[in-house]
Order: structure tokens, then C-alpha cells, then sequence
């Protein structure tokens, strides 16, 4: 890491990435950005990501080394493979080892950021914080015998498990025990109820036993891939703006500068954040809201986007890029789509207007009327620019038109979906997957994504975990170190740390971005104090229980962007 610009905070010191300079063919697209492994399609957005976590690996190695000096004879935890009961002292580990573990931490810290934070913020509501929560550390962290217990029937019946439909079935109703992560990872030495040794006396975890080492992943049943259903339902550009409200760290209730997001393409987003420091740009996205993921909402810039490597007055349309990825990889329309994922199908674009609308609440006030008719009036207009767009037809009732479910009745699903033969009825068989996810306008409180992406999302979000051996039955000592598998779990060094009072009705530990985000850039945290989730707009009051009021906390009443008339 090295420092580049001048900027205050105390957490420049610890730097920024280089920069690529020079180039030679290809890599000239990548010239002025910083070096990363990945370094396309680079924006502000990137060097934000990329720059906290390479400081929190670097944080990381700092803690153990200082963990080395403290106590330099100590068991560090790590062993090597090839000779796994040898002893590794803290001050033996090499380098090299020390870099390979704090990429593992860091990738465990994305991982559980992804899963309890992210994903709660995502789907705000109750039952998916108690799932992914889960998820991640079980349903019964607080009873360990009872977690003990459901582990061993997890990993010993159904990890190994011959039988996918078997697999598929049970594993992980158990796992939502123990949890995914660190599943069959844990070695129950002495423990009378689980000893180390099973009956033949055989040690039932083995660093040189590869059946032990994989012990606690499933791939139910096929290798691990993310499919192109997953591709497409993260098809989230919508959340993208066309402008940054950029605010300086050191006054944070003023928009300085509205900046354009494809200003901070390429090296441009190295350029902004040179310019303007990192602690800056990271309390402005931290503050600024998503974009809706609705109809009619992509960024305009996404619409004509330039890519000089591909010529000059090259242009990409990023939301038409996405409907024919779809239709040349294979993905169904969207009405099979939601049929082979066992949901209701539609039958009319009609079926797109939330029904809830309609009907006015016990209470409801005449701001609140019109702002329902509003939403209501908008929902119609886009349900008929679809029906323009794709059109309608005469049906034909002969033509059976999926295998993937039967009507109500048990009749098969025809052309004509319902209506009498010769009905006038909408093409919506037509309808491409992202549009009609977009449409999807009724979803459960606090859901930013649609029913549809919802149960691909959450079958995709387990499976990452249940297949990484690194998450599961590699998430021990012997790879992480005693003190990295404390710095995950903890959410960095030392003991847990607990919000003050209860949040939706729990005792919330600091969450690990916000700690990360801490560590990385101490002069922030002062602002990230009251921030419980650091996905939820920073200066938004979270309220009572799950309320989505867009209302200013205390101290941030100045700010803005909760000026109603703006």
C-alpha cells in the first residue's frame, strides 16, 4: 500500500493500492487504475471495496504479529498438511503462511458480511434476519448441545450422503442447526457425548484424511457452479444512479458536488478517489440511497456507456445487454422461469399491479391516498407499456405450452392460460426474465428484490457456503490460525462487541463491516457510531420495529437529502 494524495484522517496512513502504469496491449484499458487482480469494468465503487480490504488484510497481519510478540511460543493453531501433528509456534509462521491466512480471513469477513448484513438489509424484515442469521451461526447458537447434536446428524448421514435427492432433502433442514458455516469443522476432544475418537478408535478429523478435510460441504449431488439463473436474477444495474452526492468526511450534512457516476469509470475512479481520499467517498455512498429496482429506472448513462477497448464510438446499452445474454444462454421467459421454480404463474400483465392498491386502509389519511393512487396509476401505466411492447394474441387452447406444472384442475397449461379458445390474451410468455422481475411491484415488506429473485437469491446465497470447504469443514485452527478463526468470529481482534440497547427486537453484535470500516478509516467512526447496518443509509433513524420511514436521526436532521421538497 502506498499513500497518494493529501488528505486528512488518520486512517491514511495506511494507504492505497498502486497504480498500473505503462501498459501493453489489452492492459493499456487498465492504465492509470489501481493493481488488482480483477481490473475491468473498474469504478469509484471497486476502489472502495478494494482499497478497505486490502488495509483489513493488512490490519490483519499487524494484529498477528503483534499476537506474535505477546506471545511468541504459543500454538498458532496452523499445521502443514504434510506433517499435521507437528506444532507450528507463532513465531514460526512464515510470510508467505501469514498472507495466505489473512486472505482467508478476509474472504470469511466478505463471506459473513454478505450473509448477515447485506442480505438483512436487502430483505428487511424479520423472518429473514432469524434465516440468514441461521444461516450463518444456526438456529440454535445458543444451545450448544443441541447444535452439537444436529452437526453430527448434518455431516455424519447427509455429507457423504450417495443419494443427491437425499442430500438435497435433509441437509439442510439439519444444517439450519449448527448453522452453514464452520459446519463438521469442529473436533469434540474429551467431550463425552461426541469423543474424538470414533469406535474403532479411528480420529475423526484428519488433516491428511481428505474425506475428513471435505467433511462438511455438499454439492448436492453436482459439482459447484453458480447457474445462469443466478446471473440473472443479480442483474441489479437499477440500483445504480446517475449521480453521486458527494459529501466531505469532515461535514457530512452537505452535498459538496453531485457527481457523475461515469465520471468514475475506469481510471477515473482511481482519479476521484486520489483527489478526494477514500474516508470521503465512503461516508458519501454510505449515505446516498439505491436506486429502485422497478421499471423505467436504470441509470441513463448505463444506456450509452463508452468502451474505447472495443473502438472508438463504441457504445453499450447495458439494460438490452442483459435481455439478450438471457435469450442466447437459454434462460427461460419469465412466466417458465417462475413455473420451474414451483411459483404461481401469470396470465395477464394485469397480474403485475399490486392488488393491495386498490383498496384503502382503515385510517388513511389524504396524503397517504394520494400518494397510494399515485403508485397505483404508475403501476397501470407500465403494465400497459408492456402490453405495447410485447402485445397480445389470439390463443390457441390445443397447444400445451410447459411440462413444469399442470393447472389447478390438473389440466395441462395451454396457449391460452386459463381463457376460453380464441381469447385475445397478453403475451406474456413472451416476457423476458429481468422485465418481469422488475415488474413484479407487490413484495413483502422490506423486500428490495421481487419474489422470483428472492428464491433464487437464497438457494444460490446457502450454497456458496455448504460448498466451500473453506466455510465449512476447513474453518479451523489448522488453516486459519487460532487467531484469524477468533478475528472472523468476533468480528476482529478481542472479545465481541454489542450495540448499546436492542435493535428490531435483538441484542445486536457490532457488525463486521462496520468494524472493518472502522479499523480501516478511523476517522469515520464518529459517524459510524449510531449506524447499526452499514448497508442502511448512515444518517437514516431506523425506528420501531422494521420501519422503512425515510426520516433523518438525531444530529443528521440538516442533511438534505431528507428535505421533502428537494
Amino acid at each position: 500500500m502506498v499513500e497518494r494524495g493529501d488528505h486528512p484522517g488518520d486512517g491514511e496512513s495506511q494507504g492505497y493500492l498502486p497504480i498500473m502504469e505503462g501498459c501493453a496491449g489489452p492492459r493499456c484499458a487498465w492504465s492509470g487504475q489501481e493493481s488488482t487482480g480483477f481490473a475491468d469494468n473498474w469504478n469509484i465503487g471497486l476502489s472502495f471495496y478494494h482499497n478497505v480490504f486490502a488495509r483489513e488484510h493488512n490490519a490483519f497481519v499487524d494484529g498477528f504479529r503483534g499476537h506474535v510478540a505477546s506471545d511468541p511460543d504459543g500454538d498458532s493453531g496452523l499445521r502443514d498438511p504434510a506433517h499435521p501433528e507437528g506444532v507450528i509456534a507463532n513465531r514460526d509462521v512464515s510470510d508467505e503462511e501469514l498472507f495466505q491466512v489473512a486472505r482467508l480471513v478476509v474472504s470469511a469477513e466478505i463471506a459473513k458480511i454478505h450473509t448477515i448484513e447485506w442480505t438483512t438489509q436487502l430483505l428487511y424484515n424479520e423472518p429473514l434476519f432469524l434465516g440468514m442469521n441461521s444461516n450463518w451461526g444456526g438456529l440454535f447458537d445458543d444451545h450448544s448441545l443441541m447444535s452439537q447434536v444436529m452437526e453430527k446428524i448434518t455431516v455424519q448421514n447427509f455429507g457423504t450422503s450417495e443419494d443427491a435427492k437425499k442430500a438435497t432433502q435433509w441437509y439442510s433442514v439439519f444444517a439450519s442447526g449448527p448453522g452453514i458455516f464452520g459446519l463438521g469443522s469442529r473436533v469434540y476432544e474429551d467431550d463425552p457425548i461426541f469423543p474424538r475418537l470414533d469406535r474403532e478408535g479411528e480420529d475423526l478429523w484428519r488433516l491428511d484424511n481428505p474425506d475428513h478435510v471435505n467433511g462438511g460441504i455438499n454439492h448436492f449431488g453436482s459439482p459447484f457452479n453458480f447457474p445462469e439463473e443466478f446471473t440473472t436474477v443479480y442483474r441489479l444495474h437499477p440500483l445504480v444512479p446517475d449521480l453521486i452526492e458527494y459529501r466531505d468526511w469532515q461535514d457530512p450534512h452537505t452535498i459538496a458536488h453531485k457527481i457523475p457516476v461515469v465520471e468514475t469509470f475506469r481510471a477515473g475512479g482511481t482519479e476521484h478517489m486520489d483527489a478526494r481520499g477514500i474516508a470521503s467517498w465512503t461516508l458519501s455512498m454510505g449515505r446516498q440511497r439505491l436506486g429502485l429496482l422497478t421499471l423505467a429506472n436504470h441509470a441513463a448513462f448505463l444506456q450509452n456507456l463508452e468502451m474505447p477497448r472495443l473502438g472508438e464510438g463504441f457504445e453499450l446499452d447495458v439494460p438490452a445487454l442483459d435481455l439478450i445474454r438471457d435469450r442466447e444462454r437459454g434462460i427461460p421467459r419469465f412466466n417458465e422461469f417462475r413455473r420451474q421454480y414451483g411459483l404461481r404463474q401469470l396470465t395477464s400483465f394485469d397480474d403485475f399491479v399490486d392488488k393491495r392498491l386498490e383498496v384503502a386502509p382503515e385510517g388513511e389519511s389524504q396524503e397517504q391516498r394520494i400518494a397510494r393512487e399515485a403508485t397505483l396509476a404508475e403501476q397501470r401505466r407500465l403494465v400497459g407499456v408492456l402490453r405495447e411492447v410485447y402485445g397480445t394474441h389470439v390463443c390457441d387452447d390445443s397447444k400445451v405450452i410447459t411440462t413444469a406444472q399442470l393447472m389447478e384442475n390438473g389440466d395441462p397449461i395451454t396457449d391460452c392460460l386459463g381463457q376460453p379458445d380464441g381469447s385475445t390474451v397478453d403475451n406474456i410468455e413472451d416476457l423476458d426474465t429481468v422485465v418481469g422481475w422488475l415488474a413484479e411491484f407487490p413484495r413483502p415488506h422490506g423486500f428490495a428484490i421481487s419474489e422470483t429473485q428472492f428464491v433464487v437469491f437464497i438457494l444460490n446465497a446457502s450454497r456458496r457456503l455448504f460448498s466451500d470447504r473453506f466455510f465449512t469443514s476447513s474453518f479451523r485452527p489448522e488453516f486459519y490460525t487460532t487467531y484469524g478463526l477468533d478475528w472472523v468470529m468476533n468480528n476482529g481482534p478481542g472479545p465481541k462487541q454489542w450495540e448499546p440497547g436492542e435493535h428490531n427486537g435483538h441484542k445486536m453484535e457490532v457488525s463486521a463491516f462496520k468494524r472493518v470500516l472502522q479499523r480501516t478509516m478511523p476517522e469515520l467512526r464518529a459517524e459510524l457510531e449510531p449506524v447499526v447496518n452499514v448497508f442502511d443509509p448512515w444518517a437514516r433513524d431506523r425506528g420501531e420495529y422494521y420501519s422503512l420511514e425515510w426520516k433523518a436521526r438525531a444530529g443528521a436532521e440538516d442533511d438534505p437529502a431528507f428535505d421533502a421538497s428537494m
